[in-house]
């Protein structure tokens, strides 16, 4: 706790007494804590973030997820996860290979065409899909609603 103390007054450029000023706690009190002679009592705690709200309250407890509230984790994108060479995921040959096909009979031709006129008849039974509703969300938490 000490160090994200320390981590909070290197960031927002104080020095411990105005720190100890705008949280409302007595200089000797920030002494101790960051020499690690004391841990922050509960008081103590609601105190800066009272005097820092944008701080993330995880964070100061327990040094989990960003400093800030309106920081965000890193996290990787849905298209970041390509493996690379550093990366120790190890790819496998499948068990039962597909082998190719050389040559097709007369008879698999008709499985094939059979399937096909099957699978047509089937899309033709599903009934098209008509738009009901669209709704537009914004950035203002805000939205517009459109019905047919």
């Amino acid at each position: 706790m000490k160090d994200r103390i320390k981590q909070i007054i290197e960031r927002e450029k104080l020095s411990s007494k105005e720190f100890a000023n705008l949280c409302d706690i007595q200089v000797s009190n920030v002494s101790h804590l960051l020499s690690g002679r004391s841990k922050p009592s509960l008081d103590t705690i609601q105190k800066i973030m009272t005097a820092f709200p944008s701080l993330n309250t995880e964070w100061l407890l327990s040094g989990k997820e960003p400093m800030y509230k309106h920081e965000k984790l890193a996290q990787p994108g849905l298209f970041d996860l390509f493996p690379t060479e550093e990366s120790n995921i190890q790819f496998s040959e499948p068990q039962n290979p597909v082998k190719p096909i050389q040559k097709l009979s007369q008879n698999t031709e008709n499985q094939v065409v059979a399937t096909n006129t099957i699978v047509k008849e089937v899309v033709k039974e599903i009934p098209p899909k008509k738009i009901q509703r669209i709704v537009v969300y914004y950035t203002d938490n805000t939205y517009d609603e459109f019905s047919k």
